[in-house]
């Protein structure tokens, strides 16, 4: 049985102290993933650049990774924000036109979609209905 206590479906929370993962490579265009890192902390939330190797894309990488496991983020329904020329890689990634992702052409605009869904801490809309 489900406790109401401890449900988070249908709230909503600060964003503070979330970590929020840019996946960036070196076709990215990096100004607007730098300017995205900093947005993100300027929010108060955590940025970690995601990219094929820890090291340098012409901005720090804290993380290195050939692949992100779409699935992972998919069963876990988090918020999932692209900007650019990304509908074959969220095709591929069986995310495209699930709720909670969103896309577009201005960093800024889709941070701000995205911020706006994490404060409800997943996209719930993702799962189906259980009684």
């Amino acid at each position: 049985m489900a406790s109401p206590a401890l449900s988070q479906v249908g709230g909503a929370w600060p964003t503070d102290g979330r970590i929020v993962g840019i996946v960036a490579d070196e076709t990215s265009d990096l100004a607007a993933v730098a300017a995205v890192r900093d947005a993100v902390d300027a929010a108060g939330m955590t940025p970690l650049v995601i990219g094929p190797h820890s090291g340098q894309l012409e901005t720090p990488t804290e993380r290195g990774q050939k692949k992100v496991p779409p699935v992972v983020v998919q069963r876990h329904a988090k918020a999932i924000g692209a900007w650019g020329a990304v509908d074959g890689v969220l095709e591929a990634a069986g995310a495209a036109g699930l709720p909670g992702v969103v896309t577009g052409d201005d960093p800024a605009a889709v941070l701000a979609s995205v911020t706006d869904l994490l404060a409800e801490h997943r996209v719930w809309d993702r799962f189906p209905v259980v009684l």
